[in-house]
């Protein structure tokens, strides 16, 4: 088991407790989606979830703990799903094919669920959940690395590493840029993502 989350006032232990958690999660993403974050508060997040005021910060000190852990969990399914892709990967000549879908896989989960752009922009303005966002990003980047830098010759590593680090960061930003326009013309700008891996991709000999 992993190390407890600190976005948390107290774990829950028990099943109903458990329960309580995802209830008021799922009713702040729900708030989140409707209003946009700046929008929603505790008190608006208690009578979403139908709960007392008392018991959303029994479990949750401040609006910014909520989003903490809709982010967490987010970000749990997101090493799941990089994962799964990277175990695809047989060979150098597969890593461009793995990249884009590894975009693709974020964008779309981005897309289906409205709340997640607005939950990203308020981490950004929140430096405490910005720095969280940024340890977050180098975890999926080392994942990344340990899948594919035995194609990257010995001396290029170091600059491998930085460099997927940078793609890996610039995916939040260009997938909620995306998401503020057209589905169409947002769909083009992943598409420029995509291209722009592939060339720094080349850069080290693989693509």
């Amino acid at each position: 088991m992993g190390k407890p989350r600190e976005n948390l006032r107290r774990q829950p232990r028990q099943e109903r407790s458990r329960g309580r958690v995802d209830d008021i999660l799922s009713a702040a993403k729900d708030l989140i989606g409707e209003r946009g974050l700046a929008a929603v508060t505790m008190k608006d997040i208690a009578a979403a979830s139908d709960m007392p005021l008392a018991t959303v910060y029994h479990y949750f000190p401040n609006r910014s703990s909520v989003v903490a852990e809709l982010y967490a969990r987010f970000s749990l399914v997101t090493r799941s799903k990089l994962v799964e892709i990277l175990s695809s990967l047989t060979d150098g000549g597969a890593i461009a094919p793995v990249t884009a879908a590894i975009a693709d896989d974020y964008y779309q989960r981005m897309r289906e669920d409205p709340a997640l752009a607005d939950l990203f922009n308020a981490i950004q303005v929140d430096k405490t959940l910005q720095n969280i966002d940024i340890a977050e990003t180098r975890k999926q980047s080392l994942l990344f690395c340990e899948a594919t830098e035995s194609y990257v010759p010995a001396e290029h590593i170091h600059d491998y590493r930085r460099s997927v680090y940078l793609l890996f960061q610039l995916a939040g930003g260009t997938a909620r840029l995306a998401l503020s326009h057209e589905e169409a013309e947002g769909a083009l700008m992943m598409e420029d993502y995509k291209r722009l891996i592939r060339s720094q991709l080349l850069l080290f000999g693989i693509a």
